[in-house]
């Protein structure tokens, strides 16, 4: 039945939990039911950045093996979760020659926004990082909440709460507005495809892991 209601939907969000074996199963699924029933899809991942398109191509055209692929797309470089749990969904994308999008930017991209803006990124980084809102007050209140959860540790807040949760926010809203403005951008190539997007949460959250560097 859901497979049915998302015959007319040309975005769509798979929610995961970056090690769960059994999440990754339902994605791959998923994409899977929807190709079969003759769905044009591409697939956006969270887990790599629009600067390595290029080598997502060569892995979508089955050029790259898979040892070639995690050195050159720098697997543990960009993501830290073991490709293991990936594998049967990018196995599918190399069989099917499913169109492969990264959704994020480098890490260190990030890092630096976090600590110093937007405006400390380079004319070329802006393209892939749009404008960012920081004020939405519900969001803010929402995110403010986890920050202060037992969850995260004393260290990473410093002495300065407020100052620590400023740049925390800015990273995890520049994360999640930099997959969804790519994401975007897909949908305006890929005009006649549906765009799944898959993108969730680890232990603790991406933005935890920036604002703790």
């Amino acid at each position: 039945e859901m497979l049915a209601d998302l015959s007319g939907v040309k975005f769509i969000y798979i929610g995961e939990t970056h090690t769960s074996f059994p999440m990754h199963r339902l994605q791959a699924r998923i994409i899977q039911s929807l190709v079969e029933r003759g769905c044009p899809v591409s697939v956006g991942v969270e887990m790599l950045p629009v600067t390595i398109q290029e080598k997502l191509t060569r892995w979508q055209l089955g050029i790259l093996a898979e040892e070639e692929f995690l050195r050159e797309a720098r697997w543990y470089i960009n993501w830290s979760y073991n490709f293991g749990y990936y594998r049967p969904i990018f196995k599918l994308i190399k069989d099917y020659h499913l169109p492969l999008y990264g959704l994020n930017v480098p890490r260190e991209w990030i890092t630096r926004l976090r600590m110093k803006g937007r405006d400390s990124l380079s004319e070329e980084q802006k393209k892939y990082i749009p404008p960012l809102d920081l004020t939405n007050k519900e969001h803010r209140l929402l995110i403010r909440t986890m920050f202060e959860s037992s969850g995260f540790s004393h260290m990473m807040k410093g002495q300065s709460l407020d100052k620590a949760f400023e740049r925390y926010y800015r990273a995890q809203v520049a994360w999640d507005m930099t997959m969804a403005y790519n994401a975007w951008q897909v949908l305006q190539k890929e005009e006649i495809r549906r765009q799944c997007s898959l993108a969730g949460r680890g232990l603790g959250g991406e933005a935890q892991t920036e604002a703790a560097r």
